[in-house]
């Protein structure tokens, strides 16, 4: 007696599916030059971020009174700011605030808008209006002025910027997975599934949830970007890491002070903001091409 069922066989052909959907996105995105250069600029951030304190060459929180303000040179190759720290430091040490508040802000937002749209797309009815008419309500407000009051509300400090960050973007994960459930739910071996008696929980874990990956992936690579930007904005108003804590946000608000006398102030933490957010959007989009067929 063949002991195999019609659920095992399509899992597996669904798992064989997407193991040959990943290779060929793997080689798409290798010969995408956009996508290799997101992905050049993420990696070597990265590596900046993890050998902060090797590459360093000053402390990035002590002041020296005797070096303020210096622009670019030998000593100092970007310069110091108004307490005489050194800026290329405190840039090394800022990209570890910024990528930390990007990760942890973005799995918030991808585990519980994940949850919620995997909830409203497969069961529906009710609770699918309930769940969906509360993320309606959320996405009412502008995305940075919602994030703003609540990380207000909460308090100063990079926990609460990260909370408010993360719950904002649960609307835009639960849409997304929502839409995706709704098509998927219907296909022949999520029918064959219910047909062999799987758990609804069996069926989204293991059937749902897996093949609604593809589109998941994409909207987590461009939601790191929205939230680099956001934390960014947060620190600028002193919502964000509390001094003497090593910001990019924080570095251009003090630097709104000198833009006439120093203007090395203001352009390095922005041209760094503007190189991680560019990294992130052209890797989000080589992924979106290589998963998307109707992109080719």
């Amino acid at each position: 007696m063949d002991s195999s069922t019609p659920g095992s066989d399509t899992k597996t052909a669904a798992g064989g599916a997407g193991s040959s959907l990943l290779s060929r996105a793997v080689k798409q995105m290798v010969r995408d030059r956009r996508a290799m250069t997101g992905v050049l600029i993420v990696v070597l951030l990265l590596a900046a971020a993890a050998l902060a304190p090797a590459l360093a060459p000053k402390d990035p929180i002590k002041p020296d009174l005797k070096n303020v303000l210096l622009p670019p040179g030998a000593g100092h190759w970007l310069g110091t700011d108004e307490l005489g720290r050194d800026i290329l430091s405190r840039l090394l040490f800022g990209t570890r605030i910024s990528l930390y508040v990007g990760v942890i802000s973005v799995g918030i937002s991808m585990t519980i808008g994940t949850l919620f749209g995997l909830v409203a797309g497969y069961f529906g009815g009710a609770v699918d209006t309930i769940v969906m008419r509360v993320m309606d309500v959320v996405l009412a407000f502008p995305s940075l002025l919602l994030s703003l009051a609540i990380a207000a509300a909460l308090g100063k400090s990079l926990t609460n910027a990260m909370l408010a960050i993360g719950f904002v973007g649960i609307p835009g994960f639960a849409r997304l997975i929502r839409g995706q459930v709704l098509s998927i739910r219907e296909r022949p071996y999520v029918q064959a599934a219910r047909a062999v008696g799987s758990t609804d929980s069996r069926i989204i874990f293991g059937h749902i949830l897996p093949n609604a990956a593809p589109p998941l992936i994409v909207q987590v690579s461009l939601g790191l970007a929205g939230s680099v930007l956001t934390e960014a904005s947060l620190s600028f108003l002193g919502l964000g890491a509390p001094p003497p804590t090593p910001s990019w946000g924080s570095m251009l608000s003090m630097a709104r002070g000198y833009m006439d006398s120093s203007p090395w102030l203001a352009l390095m933490p922005g041209a760094a903001i503007f190189i991680l957010v560019l990294g992130f959007n052209l890797l989000g989009d080589g992924i979106r091409d290589a998963l998307d067929p109707t992109m080719k």
